[in-house]
């Protein structure tokens, strides 16, 4: 297929937006602007669908994107859903019609015991199989020329709440930390597997699945971490953050993924290593509240929640708001 590949995409521009990325993610470095993706396609990038269809909805997105400017980078998609990690460890996935899937706990119970007797999981097993078959087909098929991204990396505790239903989960933090870690240790592990097998199978492997943003993939991976809001700052430091910190550790460093308010948890996230940028949705999170803490600190990433158009009008007016309460010195990626 590559040689049908050449003109789907100005692919002569390709180096050089890579090499303004670079230097934006790298605070160290100095930038003449923020950064931004026009988004402009209705490729159904989240069908779950098989290796063709995936290949398909890739190179109609990318192909949408010829003529849009930016620094959007071409990628491959192989999104299953957010079950994909643990259903790895025997979580059935259900879905109804063309709705998005979701995990049934494999331990729905309180039950310490049969999740101390849980083992690691295969990085092979499950969804996560799939998508690393999906993964060499699509690198196959292109010759390894345009980045495959990786599935959906729900954080650990996010794959945790998902193997141990959430509401047990959490009340084990608190009476049985045991067996809170011992599950934490098994999710953080199964990422790094995921991750490092991802990597063998693709030329090269585009690391931020939420929005779909370029990140130099020796800089780390995205996570989403959506029990940020729900989790006490207590709680978060002895159960979210040594866990994510060793995937920073392990990649290179982290940019975080986070639908609701977690205001509360700024703090921790300040003991990230490596915290390469916060995803955040507005106008939950309070923008001068995360400007006072991350800016120039962290790239920011804002997008706008279900209100977004009662309360700025739309993605558009989110950016000029945004861009209108920015201080120097701050860093954004804009999702337009």
């Amino acid at each position: 297929m590559a040689e049908n590949l050449d003109d789907l995409f100005p692919w002569e521009e390709v180096p050089q937006r890579k090499a303004f990325l670079r230097r934006f993610w790298d605070l160290s470095q100095p930038v003449e602007r923020h950064a931004e993706v026009f988004w402009r396609s209705e490729a159904n990038l989240s069908s779950c669908g098989p290796a063709e269809e995936q290949l398909a909805e890739s190179l109609r997105c990318i192909r949408d994107h010829r003529d849009v400017g930016g620094d959007f980078i071409p990628f491959l998609n192989t999104y299953l859903g957010t079950p994909m990690l643990a259903s790895a460890f025997g979580c059935e996935v259900v879905r109804l019609g063309t709705e998005q899937p979701w995990a049934l706990p494999l331990i729905a119970d309180y039950d310490p015991e049969a999740v101390l007797a849980l083992k690691p999981p295969s990085p092979e097993a499950g969804l996560c199989g799939k998508n690393l078959e999906i993964t060499s087909y699509l690198n196959e098929r292109t010759e390894g020329r345009i980045p495959v991204r990786v599935g959906d990396l729900q954080g650990p505790l996010g794959v945790a709440g998902q193997v141990w239903k959430d509401e047990h989960f959490f009340a084990a933090m608190l009476l049985d930390p045991e067996a809170a870690h011992h599950l934490l240790n098994l999710t953080t592990n199964l990422i790094v597997e995921y991750v490092k097998a991802h990597r063998t199978r693709c030329q090269e492997q585009f690391t931020i699945h939420c929005p779909h943003l370029w990140m130099p993939p020796e800089m780390g991976i995205g996570l989403s971490e959506d029990y940020l809001p729900v989790l006490s700052p207590h709680l978060y430091a002895e159960f979210g953050v040594p866990y994510v910190n060793r995937l920073a550790q392990e990649f290179g460093g982290v940019y975080i993924h986070c639908c609701g308010n977690f205001e509360h948890n700024f703090e921790n996230l300040l003991q990230i290593e490596n915290l390469r940028g916060i995803q955040v949705c507005l106008p939950e999170v309070s923008w001068e509240k995360l400007e006072e803490t991350f800016g120039g600190r962290t790239v920011l990433v804002p997008l706008g929640s279900h209100n977004c158009g009662q309360v700025f009008g739309g993605n558009d007016g989110l950016c000029a708001w945004v861009l209108a309460h920015t201080r120097p010195g701050t860093r954004l990626f804009l999702w337009r």
